[in-house]
């Protein structure tokens, strides 16, 4: 047996994007058949209730103190796995970097330390010398691009051996609940929205708003995220509707779609992106999402994570600022993704659960 500290506690928050990775962690775990020899913990200082409803076989507590009480107790094999998501990036300011720091003393304290199918962006760079002392603590890392390992290698310096490229954890829940099902899900609208502005100048979102706004046809603004807060999609939706005006002309062309968190399955979570026919977006998991339901899939390249995605899945993108017309032409240029290519990944992505645990 193994006992397993999930290290993030971040869960819960309202990402779908780390639902699926979640899942796909655990799926990843039946597939390599450790999934009974593996006793899994983790603290979630959000909506708790949310992830034991998704994920009992997790034991789920408030706090990482309660995690490390019941890891001291175990007579296994304790490792610190951080699962996921993009610890190495500054795009949206220096939090991660500083939630690493306050818990470098306690990775260390593990005999067994990994991350795994992780991200990394190359906007981190200006403070490398710190995400270098982070990444040289872990025994093996697997991240979820050739990109990421690039960064990892080349230019954090990493020995080669501790980094197996592999792929979004993602990739394996969406082949899991793709699989067996059609979704011949009648298209609502012709064109998605997912909007993260983190990055996003007022002259981008002004282009935004002429390019609803221009749209003869309704359009769905998609929350992979259903926080409110700073250039959170939905306070995306509500800076573009400042004004009187254009509020009213705005709220004729576009439909906030929010799931329900709380209370829905993953299934449900996804649903509302395959409503669309066509889907925009600078979200990681909103592209990878929409690609697995058979959208049209374009990007905006908000940050370098989801332009190496793009160039990754062979899809258009544009760069930021957000040029005159360039909308107009992700939406005209958007494909669909290859099942093939997506199968890979899923497949790519169990490989690196492997290689970060040393199992299979």
């Amino acid at each position: 047996m193994i006992s397993i500290g999930l290290g993030f506690d971040f869960y819960g928050s309202g990402n779908i994007g780390e639902d699926l990775m979640i899942s796909g962690f655990m799926k990843a775990l039946s597939k390599l058949n450790v999934i009974d020899k593996t006793n899994i913990y983790a603290s979630c200082k959000y909506r708790l209730k949310s992830q034991r409803r998704r994920f009992p076989q997790i034991h789920w507590f408030s706090n990482w103190d309660a995690v490390s009480l019941h890891l001291s107790k175990s007579e296994d094999v304790s490792w610190w796995v951080g699962l996921g998501d993009t610890p190495f990036q500054l795009t949206s300011g220096d939090w991660l970097l500083r939630y690493f720091r306050e818990r470098l003393t306690t990775i260390r304290n593990f005999k067994a330390k990994c991350l795994i199918n992780v991200g990394g962006e190359s906007e981190i760079m200006p403070r490398w010398p710190e995400f270098k002392e982070i990444a040289e603590v872990f025994d093996r890392i697997s991240t979820r691009d050739e990109f990421s390992s690039e960064i990892m290698i080349s230019k954090l310096k990493i020995l080669s051996e501790k980094i197996f490229t592999a792929a979004d954890l993602a990739h394996i829940a969406m082949s899991e609940l793709i699989h067996g099902s059609t979704h011949c899900i009648e298209k609502k609208f012709k064109l998605g929205m997912i909007v993260a502005g983190d990055t996003l100048c007022e002259t981008d979102i002004v282009q935004i708003r002429e390019f609803i706004l221009s749209r003869p046809h309704p359009i769905a603004f998609l929350a992979n995220d259903d926080r409110r807060g700073y250039r959170y999609e939905r306070d995306m939706y509500d800076m573009m509707c400042r004004g009187v005006m254009q509020s009213i002309w705005l709220r004729t062309k576009v439909k906030l779609l929010l799931a329900d968190y709380d209370r829905g399955s993953l299934s449900d979570l996804i649903k509302p992106i395959s409503l669309c026919e066509t889907i925009i977006s600078s979200r990681y998991h909103g592209i990878l999402i929409a690609a697995w339901l058979g959208c049209k899939v374009a990007a905006i390249g908000r940050s370098s994570k989801i332009i190496a995605l793009a160039k990754e899945l062979g899809i258009p993108h544009c760069h930021i600022p957000i040029g005159e017309g360039a909308l107009e032409s992700l939406e005209r240029n958007a494909i669909a993704v290859d099942r093939t290519t997506l199968c890979e990944k899923a497949n790519a992505a169990i490989k690196g659960v492997a290689f970060a645990l040393n199992v299979g």
